[in-house]
């Protein structure tokens, strides 16, 4: 099948909805299609995929319009690759694009505003996914990232004209992690923080999570692009002095550097209040580390019983946890392995190409998932 990849990359840094449209492309290629990726700017994380089986085999094209500059071979799939926008353009040019290459259209999706703003501590504009939902009525297939995500995707698109629903659990870059060996030294605690725009991921309140059973660690906060704000950064270094916890910051790391941090370390804290997936949680478990997050239905759906869970919100309760988790020794056995079936990108290729090929084939819509209010 030739499929055709199209979606937004910032200059610089990347999200996790950016990383994983990448991973999709990856995986397609690996399961035998044709796959070109149509973005504007060359995506930050490439160099970490320069040893996946089947690189070389994915097209890029730059664009610097999506649309008079792209190419125009017939393709069987466009996969769009959503972000939230007011201006319509972006969409119409999708559409307009995969009908002149003669493709059916599908779209990624990362989540819907109903599910985002049920749960989020602070809500965002609806009319930021409103194209998308217009266009989304009128495609073949619309894929989730969970089983959850699914659900809510079904009830927040409602009527459609066929639309088939459907789910991929994203992997994690395995062929790296792989790669990476322990490392030995100081016991640190690894945190992802993110500051713009963000306050559903819980990095506002790190101060708050941290305990006196840290004491001696060293706290590795991992932020990728951006900056800790000045008032979020004081909290934190006044905090870690205060209970005697190392700190160092972390911006743009290679998938081998974030693997030599996670790999060995006592901990993995994820403060998220709300995920699409949840990515770290994921590496966690997948390099034997213990892992503390809030209780989101993703993240059980997921991880399962892989990771510890606070009450939602409940700071104090994270805190309990995480001092259980450092005074417990090493991981409980298992760990890995009941992770593996998800987070190896062989088997996501399987996955994704499953997925693509039974949407397309016209497999009946799965039911919606019993939702749960967060």
């Amino acid at each position: 099948m030739k499929i055709t990849m199209l979606g937004y990359n910032p200059p610089a840094g990347y999200s996790g909805g950016r990383y994983y449209s990448w991973m999709v492309a990856e995986g397609l290629a690996l399961a035998g299609h044709e796959v070109t990726y149509l973005t504007n700017h060359r995506p930050a994380f490439l160099g970490d995929f320069k040893d996946f089986p089947a690189h070389r085999q994915v097209r890029l094209r730059l664009t610097h319009d999506f649309f008079w500059d792209l190419p125009r071979r017939a393709q069987d799939l466009l996969i769009l690759v959503p972000h939230r926008d007011l201006n319509p353009s972006f969409y119409f040019k999708a559409e307009m694009h995969a009908r002149l290459i003669g493709a059916q259209l599908a779209s990624i999706s990362f989540e819907t505003p109903n599910w985002f703003n049920g749960v989020a501590p602070v809500a965002h504009d609806t009319d930021l996914w409103k194209h998308w939902r217009q266009l989304g009525r009128r495609m073949r297939l619309i894929i989730s990232l969970t089983a959850t995500g699914q659900g809510h995707a079904q009830k927040w698109f409602g009527e459609t004209n066929g639309t088939r629903f459907d789910y991929c659990y994203p992997p994690i870059n395995t062929i790296v992690a792989d790669a990476v060996e322990e490392t030995a030294g100081e016991p640190r605690i690894v945190l992802f923080g993110r500051f713009s725009n963000a306050q559903h991921k819980g990095s506002d309140a790190i101060d708050q999570l941290l305990d006196p059973a840290m004491k001696g660690h060293r706290l590795h906060l991992i932020v990728g692009t951006g900056k800790v704000p000045d008032a979020i950064r004081q909290g934190i270094e006044e905090r870690t002095r205060e209970l005697g916890i190392g700190l160092q910051v972390h911006h743009e790391l290679t998938d081998r550097e974030k693997f030599q941090l996670i790999k060995g370390a006592r901990l993995l804290m994820f403060p998220s209040l709300f995920e699409g997936y949840g990515i770290p949680p994921v590496e966690a478990q997948y390099c034997n580390v213990r892992c503390v997050a809030f209780d989101l239905p993703v993240l059980r759906e997921v991880n399962k019983d892989g990771i510890r869970y606070a009450e939602y919100g409940n700071y104090e309760d994270f805190r309990r946890l995480s001092a259980e988790a450092l005074a417990a020794g090493p991981p409980p056995a298992g760990l890995r392995e009941a992770i593996e079936p998800v987070a190896r990108f062989e088997a996501f290729a399987d996955r994704i190409g499953r997925v693509i090929e039974q949407g397309l084939a016209g497999r009946a819509p799965e039911p919606a998932r019993e939702l749960s209010t967060r």
